[in-house]
C-alpha cells in the first residue's frame, strides 16, 4: 500500500489545495491511481494529521470516495483505508 499523509501547516495547505475544487480532486485521484499502478500498490492509506476547515470535510469525503472507486476500477482487489483523525470540536 501507498500512503498519503498530511502533516503540520504544510500538509494542511497542500490538503487545502487537493480539496478546493472537483477537478483538482479529480486530477489528484487520477495521479494517485497511475502511481499505485507503477509502484504495485494494492491501494492506499489515507491518513489526515493535521487540522482541517469543516467546510472542506465533505470534500475530504468524496475524495476518499472517489479514490476508493477509482482504485476498484483499476484494481479489482485494491483497498483503500482512510485512519480518521478528524474530529469535530
Amino acid at each position: 500500500y501507498g500512503t498519503i499523509i498530511t502533516e503540520s501547516d504544510a500538509g494542511r495547505a497542500l490538503l487545502e489545495e487537493m480539496l478546493s475544487s472537483r477537478s483538482k480532486m479529480e486530477r489528484s485521484v487520477q495521479q494517485l491511481v497511475n502511481i499505485a499502478l507503477y509502484y504495485r500498490f494494492d491501494g492506499w492509506l489515507v491518513n489526515v494529521e493535521n487540522e482541517i476547515d469543516v467546510e472542506r470535510v465533505p470534500n475530504l469525503l468524496e475524495f476518499v470516495s472517489m479514490l476508493t472507486e477509482a482504485m476498484h476500477r483499476a484494481l479489482d482487489h485494491a483497498k483503500v483505508l482512510w485512519y480518521d483523525a478528524v474530529t469535530v470540536n
